[in-house]
């Protein structure tokens, strides 16, 4: 199957930038979907706004540009682009996410402005504000928000290239090794079953929901929510019972009986040697690592909890406890598909 790209930006200002990513598309031998070459199926109960986002849910991978127009403005209040990367996140469509050069420098400026309450205009953008909000957003969403400034339409189509190179190979590194995939098979079984035969007057009935969160959780994408609740509990299996029964990441810590204390240690990120220091005189055990996916084009943040076995006190930095409920929002829609 040739993957289909959906392309989405304001088209007037960006036409001559769309044009040359779709000659890109087309000759890496891709699917471009864009509005303007009829690539939209306007189904009669729909309107164009709606058929744009039904045909984007039909797609592998979005493009989205940010130039300096933020577009004419939906029902909602966002812009169709916005509402387009709206789409995609809650499809679990990669993003790859193209801002034009000065809208960068101009976001810089207006996060000063607005420390500084004083805010002021910015050359040819229509909603400023909203612009940075949607840049912004995209920022502080946990995975897929490394983004790629440009300043012609050649920069955008090279890195453009690069992504798409990246993309598909870590697809084709992770997803299609089978040994690894019979592997988690056989593993979330055996776990399965052994939970089948120790416990004792239950219902039969949640074998499937009970398979589900092991293969999720053994899961090497999902190692690090799985080694920290390892560190908690004896095993992962032990976890799953609660994990079931509870909605939210909160509602599962509290089941166990622990809690949870967001501690944001000046410099952490930069200075882990100075964390553990600061976490041991919690009585805690540290954990820091790597986030297996970036949050922003500059920095990787730092994966850093500890553990009170004692008190029972969980410490988080913000980041890494709203990771953990992101990765477990996404354990409980595998749950319910």
């Amino acid at each position: 199957m040739r993957p289909n790209i959906f392309v989405s930006s304001t088209i007037q200002d960006l036409q001559y930038l769309r044009e040359a990513i779709r000659d890109t598309i087309l000759s890496l031998g891709y699917n471009p979907v864009m509005s303007e070459f009829g690539d939209i199926g306007y189904l009669p109960a729909l309107s164009v706004e709606d058929a744009c986002y039904l045909s984007l849910k039909d797609c592998q991978i979005a493009i989205l540009i940010v130039g300096k127009k933020y577009g004419n403005i939906s029902l909602n209040g966002l812009s169709i682009t916005h509402n387009e990367f709206k789409v995609a996140r809650d499809n679990k469509i990669p993003v790859i996410f193209l801002v034009d050069r000065d809208i960068i420098a101009y976001k810089r400026v207006f996060d000063k402005q607005m420390l500084d309450k004083n805010l002021g205009s910015f050359p040819d953008m229509d909603n400023p504000e909203k612009t940075f909000n949607l840049l912004q957003e995209f920022i502080d969403y946990p995975v897929n928000n490394g983004f790629l400034s440009y300043s012609s339409a050649q920069e955008a189509n090279e890195n453009i290239k690069k992504q798409l190179a990246h993309i598909f190979g870590n697809i084709l590194r992770d997803r299609y090794d089978p040994l690894k995939v019979q592997v988690q098979d056989v593993l979330s079984e055996i776990k399965t079953l052994r939970h089948e035969l120790f416990k004792e007057n239950e219902n039969k009935s949640d074998y499937l929901p009970y398979l589900l969160a092991i293969r999720f959780l053994i899961d090497e994408n999902n190692k690090v929510l799985s080694d920290f609740i390892s560190r908690i509990l004896r095993s992962v299996d032990e976890a799953v019972p609660d994990i079931l029964a509870q909605k939210t990441f909160d509602k599962f810590i509290n089941s166990i009986n622990w809690k949870i204390e967001i501690k944001d240690w000046p410099d952490m990120l930069r200075d882990p040697e100075n964390l553990q220091a600061q976490l041991y005189s919690y009585g805690s055990t540290h954990h820091t690592r790597k986030f297996p996916e970036e949050f922003d084009p500059e920095n990787k943040q730092m994966i850093s909890w500890g553990v009170n076995s004692k008190t029972k006190i969980i410490y988080l930095n913000s980041l890494t406890k709203k990771y953990f409920d992101w990765k477990f929002n996404e354990l409980q829609r595998e749950l319910i598909k």
